[in-house]
């Protein structure tokens, strides 16, 4: 009996690791598409060139304060490692 249940847990582990796998290419599929349209878009309006390097600015302060905390404890890919 533990063997089963065993075998279920880690059947539900494969499939939501395999989901979230999933989803993540499936977001840089998605996000590949609209750079290539967004990339000469910008080429033709430079106006927005400096929009979109604020909107990068803006990314990079909000990913600096989610990760001001743990960037000591940060390993290999980006792992938290805590001891």
């Amino acid at each position: 009996m533990n063997y089963l249940k065993l075998l279920f847990q880690g059947a539900i582990v494969g499939l939501l690791t395999g989901g979230s796998v999933s989803c993540f290419r499936w977001i840089i599929d998605h996000t590949l598409q609209l750079l290539f349209w967004w990339y000469p878009y910008l080429e033709k309006h430079l106006s927005y060139v400096l929009v979109y390097a604020l909107f990068l600015v803006a990314i990079s302060w909000l990913l600096s304060k989610i990760l001001k905390y743990d960037l000591t404890n940060l390993v290999g890919s980006g792992v938290l490692y805590k001891m």
